[in-house]
């Protein structure tokens, strides 16, 4: 008697002790070996893009550039603690208000 364990990304497969048990460990381990592959290709993608944000960071970290509008608004986005939301609308808003200032300085001058 052959009862179904659940579907598992669109299969089910039999419970073990079936006529076909060789069959099925032969397709979970082919679903295991796949899953490995999708993780380690997820890591590197992570890895990937980790290592940009941080050159990003570091960028933003030189003396030269750290207290500029443009630094610091992408270090409200980098520093954000609430991964829910995004730190863009405020980082636009700040950049907004650093050149509003800018705009008005000038024209007082």
């Amino acid at each position: 008697m052959h009862t179904d364990i659940g579907p598992r990304h669109g299969k089910t497969y039999p419970v073990a002790g079936g006529t076909n048990s060789s069959e099925e460990i032969q397709a979970l381990s082919k679903e295991i070996t796949d899953l490995k592959l999708s993780v380690d290709l997820l890591e590197k993608e992570r890895d990937f893009y980790f290592a940009k944000l941080r050159d990003i960071e570091i960028l933003c970290q030189t003396s030269e550039l750290e207290n500029l509008p443009m630094s610091l608004a992408v270090k409200k986005i980098l520093y954000a603690a609430d991964a829910k939301e995004s730190a863009l609308a405020e980082a636009q808003e700040y950049l907004s208000q650093c050149l509003n200032d800018a705009d008005n300085e000038a024209e007082e001058e």
